[in-house]
């Protein structure tokens, strides 16, 4: 029986607010802790499950979590490594701003925090220095960290654990945020090589923007657009334009931000799908609406006469290109 592999599950660990996962995926993966409160971690177990899924894999036998996942791949003969490469941090789920297609309005209701404060779940901090302690995590300028979650700006250990990750070398970090509060520290990074930014603005207009994000917070997230390409001309920044109906799903609006992204110098943009319909009801086939694949023409075009990248992430190009997600 032919053998998988999967680079999510030999590299990468994800926190959620309630789960220790091996990856955040469309499919759940294998789970470390299905009930997470903040407890010790124990790394024998976690070592156990995550080798029990790679020998399963590597005989054929794909575990139920996995099975129908797009990262699957035929085996590719590598051995196991204890190590992570990569670190998911999504422990916290409070944000200051309360976006439309947000998934994790479930667990926050839809509230905005206005002030930083620890996660309601469990600190992250003692978790990182566990597993630094315990050799569970790569150095030597090679871990890559992505930050989702709730918003990093409201997250009060937030400069603490940046600080704790930068005194071991990290290697990268991704912020994912939406922008409205300016992070020296990313600034910081930025000037080292060792960043990008991850935001989503999904409109050109104020007006647009207090309909999806539902705070009046347009002006304040392009002004630090601006601010971190004024602190390091080089800084890698990515704006999605998350698709959504009824809203900015329409040529006007995806003009208008692409005219406000060329004119501040951003980089990367990318086009993407509010996934809503696809969470509330995996069971149920979602069919791409016709219109979607129009506009990401205009995305392609405008952006290749511009000179900039449009970047679609793989499991959304995957989704695009066969038309429908769920169930058949």
């Amino acid at each position: 029986m032919n053998g998988y592999s999967c680079d999510l599950l030999k590299n990468e660990i994800t926190f959620f607010q309630n789960q220790i996962q091996s990856c955040c995926s469309s499919q759940l993966g294998p789970v470390y802790y299905s009930d997470y409160k903040g407890e010790n971690i124990d790394v024998q177990r976690i070592l156990d499950i995550k080798k029990d899924a790679f020998e399963k894999m590597k005989n054929g036998d794909v575990p139920k979590n996995c099975q129908g996942c797009f990262n699957l791949k035929p085996f590719d003969d590598k051995d196991f490594q204890a190590k992570f490469s990569r670190l998911i941090i999504s422990h916290w789920v409070h944000c200051n701003c309360s976006c439309v297609y947000c998934a994790r309005n479930e667990f926050s209701d839809g509230k905005v925090t206005r002030t930083p404060k620890n996660s309601d779940y469990y600190n992250m901090l003692p978790i990182i220095r566990k597993m630094y302690q315990n050799d569970l995590l790569t150095t030597d300028n090679d871990l890559f960290v992505d930050f989702q979650g709730g918003d990093i700006s409201v997250l009060a250990e937030f400069d603490d654990i940046i600080r704790e990750l930068m005194a071991h070398n990290v290697g990268y970090i991704r912020f994912t945020t939406n922008n409205i509060i300016y992070q020296p520290l990313i600034a910081e990074l930025f000037k080292q090589g060792k960043a990008e930014l991850m935001t989503s603005l999904d409109c050109g207009c104020r007006e647009t923007y207090l309909k999806l994000k539902r705070v009046d917070k347009f002006d304040d997230a392009v002004e630090n657009l601006r601010k971190y390409k004024q602190a390091c001309k080089n800084a890698y920044i990515f704006v999605k334009y998350i698709t959504v109906k009824g809203i900015n799903d329409n040529v006007d609006e995806v003009n208008k931000f692409l005219d406000l992204m060329f004119e501040i110098g951003i980089p990367t943009v990318s086009f993407e799908i509010d996934y809503r319909d696809i969470m509330m009801n995996p069971s149920k086939r979602f069919d791409i609406p016709r219109h979607y694949y129009d506009l990401l023409e205009i995305f392609k075009k405008r952006c290749d006469e511009n000179n900039v990248q449009l970047t679609l992430f793989t499991h959304t190009e995957n989704v695009l290109k066969q038309g429908w997600f769920g169930e058949n």
